[in-house]
């Protein structure tokens, strides 16, 4: 019986084995490298649909003033109106994708729909049909974060903030709502039951949101002192010293402030993947 050449025996299993170490890490940093790429672009859709949901909310506060009785601004809904087109045009490639062209063709078939009847709604249903629109809207945002692996799992284990760019867009969203009911309210210099328990719902979601997000001081600040103004202004006054066109400008700083931190928070992201 020949005797074993354990150095090469062992010599080979080395060998075999750091081959299969090799390839296994190979394989693993291609697999790191395409989630990081699609991450990538996860984000870049997400900044590109803030912008949409921005265009949005202010076509539903334009389009509502407008049925209030403020025809100055029909030139700017044109241009609002404009720019959603070519917004939806650009975000199209959505339509092919396996899981979210379900959703994202509901929320144009929605659009589509209001805008054709943009002329003859009344104020509160345009309102509430625009609420609609955008719900279903933020669905899809989301949708799109799960499908980029944008998800709590994974963020939580680079130690990023997995709930706070989430919070920011409903964020906006409440203030926008609690942005067009205020400036109905002032419009019709009438503060009525309904209108007041709506605001007071919207309030209290607001000061959740003061206390929990996590956010730069200047917009931490400009959330507390709008929520103090809600409060102030339309839940313990039955008469407000504000204009409807002042009080809707306020809440569009608020906006833009809580938009900027969004845009802020994905960029850290990015920075985090690598």
């Amino acid at each position: 019986m020949n005797d074993i050449n354990w150095p090469l025996v062992i010599a080979t299993s080395a060998l075999g084995l750091f081959a299969m170490v090799f390839f296994a890490y190979v394989y693993q940093t291609r697999l790191d490298h395409q989630r990081e790429t699609k991450q990538k672009l996860g984000l870049e859709y997400l900044l590109e649909l803030k912008s949409l949901l921005a265009i949005l909310q202010n076509h539903r506060g334009l389009s509502t003033r407008i049925l209030w009785g403020d025809k100055r601004l029909e030139p700017d809904l044109d241009t609002y109106n404009k720019n959603i087109e070519r917004r939806l045009k650009s975000l199209d490639h959505f339509k092919h994708h396996d899981f979210l062209a379900s959703r994202w063709n509901t929320f144009k078939e929605d659009w589509a729909q209001l805008h054709e009847s943009q002329d003859t709604l009344t104020a509160e249903e345009n309102i509430e049909r625009h609420n609609h629109i955008i719900l279903v809207f933020i669905f899809f945002i989301t949708d799109v974060a799960q499908q980029h692996d944008i998800a709590d799992t994974y963020l939580k284990k680079i130690k990023a903030s997995h709930k706070n760019w989430k919070q920011l867009i409903t964020l906006t969203e409440w203030i926008g709502q609690a942005r067009v009911l205020g400036a109905g309210m002032l419009n019709q210099s009438h503060h009525g039951r309904i209108e007041r328990i709506r605001m007071s719902f919207i309030h209290t979601k607001l000061l959740d949101y003061a206390d929990e997000i996590n956010a730069e001081a200047n917009t931490k600040t400009q959330l507390e002192e709008f929520v103090s103004l809600l409060d102030r202004e339309f839940l313990k006054n039955t008469q407000s010293t504000l204009t409807s066109t002042a009080y809707f400008n306020h809440a569009s700083r608020v906006i833009e402030s809580c938009m900027r931190q969004f845009d802020a928070d994905m960029y850290q992201l990015r920075n985090r993947i690598h």
